[in-house]
């Protein structure tokens, strides 16, 4: 009683209602008298076509700075480096003239850029998704 005299009440929040997080966002209703209780409730927004395109363009930059993190755990820039610069190297001796040892080190860079190159292809796949998966970062879409 003493609350209602300061036109103070309490309120409580409903449930939220089912909606597709793809395309849609909830937003916080004003409180509503409700059976005799004062209850704030949920609107159901669309996202505009704006807000649609920025997801998605922020979700493909989400997958491609997995796909960089998972590159980088196997070469890091510092080897990327210097496998291209061996790579010459090798390259300059000429494959016919190369040691057992040096084309094991051509098998080695090459099973490396494979790897590298199948990471691209499942980044691409990911990308093209829609919607993009939430647990993209998921080992499942990258193996």
């Amino acid at each position: 009683a003493l609350l209602a005299d300061y036109n103070v009440y309490p309120v409580s929040i409903a449930d939220a209602p089912p909606y597709d997080r793809n395309t849609e966002r909830l937003v916080q209703a004003e409180p509503a008298l409700v059976d005799g209780k004062w209850v704030r409730r949920w609107t159901v927004v669309s996202f505009t076509a704006q807000e649609l395109a920025q997801r998605r363009a922020a979700a493909i930059s989400a997958v491609k700075q997995e796909a960089g993190r998972r590159i980088l755990a196997i070469a890091p820039d510092y080897k990327q480096r210097n496998m291209l610069a061996r790579s010459v190297e090798l390259l300059r001796i000429g494959e016919a003239n190369l040691t057992q040892e040096q084309r094991d080190e051509v098998l080695a860079i090459e099973l490396i850029w494979e790897t590298i190159q199948m990471i691209r292809a499942k980044s691409d796949l990911i990308e093209a998704m829609d919607p993009i998966p939430p647990d993209y970062t998921d080992d499942k879409y990258w193996t």
